[in-house]
């Protein structure tokens, strides 16, 4: 994750997030083969509930622990999410030339920590994290209609 810090590259974003979800379908078929999947605390779903989406700009960090302290522990020093959340990089241009572009990370917040997060989104004053309805409504429309229905399944 340090080069992503450091070269904040939208391709090092990427190979990050092909390194995640393959980590995820590993362990996701780990459980599977050893029937874990569908056992969790008595009363919970085999799915996890719907929650809201967050933008992390990578490098953006001022590294000073604000939403670290305002989430209780979401978000860490570095003002990241926890990386299993991670679902998407996408970038957008720097400049006018469009050469140039800001990688960032969409990350699933779970319903359970979406008040933990908001918080600490509030308080980052380097604007490393942003709610992603704040960012793009017309990204969130795309998205949000997809985890509604995986969370329904």
């Amino acid at each position: 994750m340090e080069e992503l810090e450091s070269e904040m590259s939208f391709v090092t974003a990427l190979d990050l997030l092909d390194r995640i979800d393959r980590a995820r379908a590993e362990a996701l078929a780990g459980a599977i083969d050893r029937d874990e999947w569908s056992e969790g605390p008595p009363g919970s779903s085999s799915r996890p509930p719907y929650g809201d989406l967050i933008c992390y700009r990578p490098g953006r960090s001022l590294s000073t622990g604000e939403a670290a302290v305002a989430s209780r522990g979401f978000f860490d020093v570095l003002d990241r999410p926890p990386i299993g959340f991670w679902i998407e990089a996408i970038a957008r241009p720097i400049d006018s030339s469009r050469e140039k572009f800001e990688p960032a990370v969409i990350a699933w917040i779970p319903a359970a920590d979406v008040e933990r997060a908001a918080a600490g989104c509030q308080v980052c004053p380097s604007g490393s994290l942003t709610a992603l309805g704040e960012m793009s409504e017309k990204l969130v429309h795309q998205l949000r209609p997809i985890l509604v229905e995986c969370s329904q399944e």
